[in-house]
């Protein structure tokens, strides 16, 4: 199985990696092994693997397959440095991120006879979220994936009996269970609110009015949605109250693993809308719904005429926002303003960080304005009966007064100046890292940035990047004195895809930039860092040859600092730039030209999904030049078969699959596509899939479709590669309706 174990590992026929796995996690491997079981009908066994940052996984291991641990997580690089292992490392079969799973608990494939609907399909749950799943699977590949029952039931384990029907263990009550057949529904989808004048949250949806029982609450920290503004609310069903649990965070009756502070009723909703950046119109507004077991995430997309919003649909939707902005040439500001999927919204609103990001204890412990005077927020909700605290032995206790609540967690307002700088970025990273960058929030590398993380951690305090050096010069996650080569800086500066945040913005923030370039400059004053002052065009332009360099042009120009004579030399230079990170610092002020604009290198899937392809369009553009599709693939005879023959893919594949599959090539790589890097003792370098390998040499096939031939004797190393031979960015000349139609063409390839 590959699993990272000691040197003196007892097993016989596991592979062990040069380098061990962290004590800890070894540890933790013991107390959370796999769990694995072997389908009655196949023989063919089935593993249930427990993530640890980000994703939650399923294996179907064959003899001798290596599955990456620790190496990989699903099909996210983890340890980056260490040897990937002797065989090709075999991707999962099913990948389920954080906002859904967090502790797998492996199941069976069901070969019962009382649920026919469930025959064949690998059954199996997640013992933090506490859903079920019935996986259909074709070899190696996921077809679907269907939840079964509301999440109910703490899944510990799964057993089957001799006919084949299936059980499970209940960790929170003790209990045996199975699955029984709904006779019917119990729930009409039709019934939903598909309006927002339909929640009965707002007396009149049209003018922005609220309801009776729904309360504005205000924090401390707002995250940065490229510049929009936020009104949130607060709405209890009757008269209902939340346990604020301030000294004990778990109360009796309501087993909870993870001890959230704040215990909402059953339907409890929290609302946030959200107006365009110059305050004129709203864009939507999001919910949070509290079914009693979990919270569940909604969107209302604003009409132009703001007479209502109506309920995006589950997948997320895209619009195009345009607002005022002097800084921009012609004074105006063009967005991709996106509506976030359901799943989209459970990324930030998971159970690691209690759900509810902005009402919680550090964000509402602030002053507000009441009545003319001011008072502390947790007062006046105490005051108001929406929060009722209790003490440990879960007795009711008085309200808030002002000595009790300053007593309570608070953090720091980023935009208050009299307080310490340091203490501002906290609070900066609290509303925007906090909810990922935590403990069991999903973040792919091993630090935290919250208010009350430590920030001289050795893994990003000068600590060298895990995930991508961005050609930074001599890169460090923080390089202190020297924000220009922080990785953390270079990701917020940028657009596209690995900017941070990842979700929720689009748009640098300039005053946060700001405020971590203090921050980083600070640590070390005597450190000479990058500085621009309004210098000649041409020497500007020169600073485009180095991305640290280019950070700190991309924010005089983003500022307005640059005359605009200059301001147009340098966006004009960037325009002949090839993709790259130089370039996606200044994707977006860039001024378009009136065409319709290209994917460029961090395309965006939802925005070619929803759009109509021409499929006789999609043919022409799959034997362009530009797309190079024929050079691997095979379609009717004609083209290359270093890749998969297309000629009916679309049999097996989804139009979803099929755009990730050309989007993100490396995501997932089949076994018999997986390249290899081979290096010889004179020190070329030669990539490919392996065609031969004995005794005499190596043959690989490369991109071209030639074979390559490499005598033992001059071979240095050979080693699987984590990248697939179809390069990354093969759309981004093209427009997002070019990659629909070539999309078309391949969808109806069956």
């Amino acid at each position: 199985l590959n699993y990272a174990v000691p040197k003196d590992n007892p097993f016989t026929g596991v592979t062990v990696h040069d380098k061990p796995a962290r004590p800890e996690v070894w540890a933790y491997g013991l107390r959370n092994p796999w769990r694995f079981s072997f389908d009655r009908k196949t023989g063919e066994m089935w593993v249930g693997d427990v993530g640890w940052e980000l994703w939650e996984m399923v294996h179907k291991p064959t003899k001798g397959s290596n599955h990456g641990w620790s190496i990989f997580e699903a099909h996210q690089p983890v340890n980056t440095t260490w040897p990937v292992g002797p065989t090709p490392i075999r991707p999962p079969v099913i990948e389920l991120d954080h906002s859904v799973a967090a502790s797998i608990t492996g199941g069976y494939v069901y070969r019962g006879s009382k649920l026919p609907g469930l025959v064949g399909k690998y059954v199996f749950g997640d013992w933090s979220s506490r859903r079920f799943w019935a996986a259909t699977v074709d070899g190696d590949r996921l077809v679907s994936l269907d939840e079964l029952v509301d999440p109910t039931v703490r899944v510990v384990a799964f057993g089957e009996d001799h006919a084949g029907e299936l059980y499970f263990l209940d960790y929170d009550a003790g209990t045996v269970h199975t699955l029984e057949a709904n006779a019917a529904a119990t729930y009409d989808p039709k019934n939903f609110p598909r309006k927002l004048s339909q929640t009965g949250l707002y007396a009149s949806a049209k003018d922005g009015k609220i309801a009776d029982g729904v309360y504005p609450f205000e924090v401390v920290s707002p995250q940065w949605q490229d510049g929009a503004k936020a009104e949130r609310y607060v709405a209890l069903p009757g008269t209902s109250s939340i346990i604020d649990n301030a000294e004990r965070k778990s109360i009796p009756g309501n087993v909870d693993w993870h001890q959230f502070k704040f215990h909402f009723p059953k339907n409890a909703v929290l609302v946030k809308t959200i107006a365009h950046p110059d305050g004129k119109k709203r864009i939507e507004t999001q919910l949070l719904h509290f079914d009693g077991e979990v919270w569940r995430g909604y969107t209302y997309a604003w009409r132009d005429d703001q007479s209502d919003a109506d309920l995006v649909p589950m997948e997320g939707a895209e619009k195009t926002v345009r607002f005022d902005d002097p800084k921009m040439p012609g004074g105006k500001r063009e967005l991709t303003w996106t509506f976030n999927s359901r799943q989209q919204c459970i990324l930030c609103h998971h159970f690691w960080a209690e759900f509810a990001l902005g009402f919680k204890t550090p964000q509402l412990n602030r002053m507000i304005e009441v009545g003319g005077s001011k008072k502390n927020q947790l007062v006046y909700f105490s005051e108001l009966g929406l929060l009722t605290r209790h003490d440990r032995q879960d007795r009711p206790q008085p309200p808030y007064t002002e000595k009790t609540a300053a007593r309570q967690q608070k953090i720091t307002d980023p935009r208050d100046v009299s307080a310490g700088l340091e203490d501002r970025v906290k609070g900066y990273f609290q509303a925007n890292c906090g909810h990922c960058h935590m403990y069991g929030g999903g973040g792919a590398v091993d630090f935290e940035l919250h208010a009350f993380a430590d920030m001289r951690k050795p893994t990003l305090y000068d600590a060298a990047p895990t995930r991508g050096t961005f050609d930074l010069t001599d890169p460090r996650v923080i390089c202190p004195g020297h924000p220009e080569r922080s990785a953390l800086y270079y990701r917020m500066s940028k657009f596209g895809g690995a900017r941070m945040p990842h979700l929720g913005s689009e748009w640098p923030d300039e005053y946060g930039l700001e405020l971590i370039r203090k921050w980083i400059a600070g640590m070390k004053p005597e450190a000479n860092g990058v500085v621009l002052d309004s210098k000649p065009a041409a020497e500007l332009i020169q600073k485009l040859t180095s991305v640290s360099d280019a950070i700190s042009l991309a924010r005089c120009l983003a500022e307005g600092r640059l005359a605009l004579s200059v301001r147009e030399e340098v966006l004009a230079a960037v325009a002949k730039l090839p993709p790259g990170n130089v370039r996606d610092l200044f994707e977006g002020y860039l001024p378009s030209d009136g065409r319709p604009k290209k994917l460029g290198t961090n395309p965006r899937p939802r925005a070619i999904l929803p759009l109509k392809g021409d499929a006789l369009k999609g043919k022409a553009i799959f034997f362009d030049k530009r797309a190079t599709c024929f050079t691997c693939h095979k379609i009717d005879g004609v083209g290359n078969d270093v890749g998969p023959d297309l000629s009916a893919i679309a049999k097996t594949r989804t139009r979803a699959f099929l755009l990730e599959s050309i989007l993100e090539p490396s995501r997932r790589v089949e076994q018999q596509y997986q390249s290899y890097v081979l290096r010889t003792l004179s020190g070329q370098t030669h990539t490919g899939l392996l065609v031969k390998k004995d005794d005499a040499g190596v043959v690989l096939k490369d991109a071209q479709n030639k074979l390559v031939t490499v005598p033992a004797k001059d071979i240095d190393t050979i080693d699987p590669s984590p990248k697939s031979l179809m390069a990354d960015g093969l759309l981004r000349d093209f427009t997002a309706q070019e990659a629909a139609d070539l999309l078309e063409f391949l969808a109806t390839r069956k």
